[in-house]
């Protein structure tokens, strides 16, 4: 599957994504002002709206799920497809939350980090990347 996955997290109001992007995944934490921390090896795959003020690591939020910015994320869990948390709630460690009324269970193993699909995508993708250049020249720097 395709997304965002959060090599080095994010941490403040202005601090970048580092992240590898395809398509588009909706992480949000600027509409308070709030800081909204993001931890390691987090998984946004394509259409999931993420606005959880605190996230931990190794988490996976699943194609178009809804997380409110009430709710916070311990590390290692799992939100699956079109599941909607928007409450003021917290997902302990390894909670995994599916079906149509988001019952929530617990993994019996911590997941594993996303490292291999990222050795991957950093080996593929610059074989996929093209520049183009610009058919515009460069406008003269003007004499004073």
């Amino acid at each position: 599957s395709s997304g965002i996955n959060a090599e080095y997290g994010r941490s403040g109001k202005n601090a970048p994504l580092r992240a590898l992007q395809s398509q588009c995944a909706y992480v949000c934490g600027k509409i308070t002002g709030e800081t909204q921390t993001i931890g390691s090896y987090n998984f946004f795959e394509v259409g999931s709206h993420v606005q959880a003020m605190r996230i931990g690591s190794n988490n996976v939020f699943e194609s178009k799920c809804k997380l409110g910015r009430k709710l916070t994320v311990g590390d290692g869990c799992v939100v699956s497809v079109f599941c909607s948390l928007e409450k003021e709630d917290h997902l302990d460690d390894t909670t995994v939350v599916y079906g149509p009324n988001n019952q929530r269970r617990k993994q019996q193993d911590k997941p594993m980090a996303q490292t291999q699909q990222l050795e991957f995508l950093a080996k593929v993708l610059p074989n996929f990347h093209n520049l183009k250049k610009s058919n515009v020249s460069p406008s003269p720097e003007p004499k004073g």
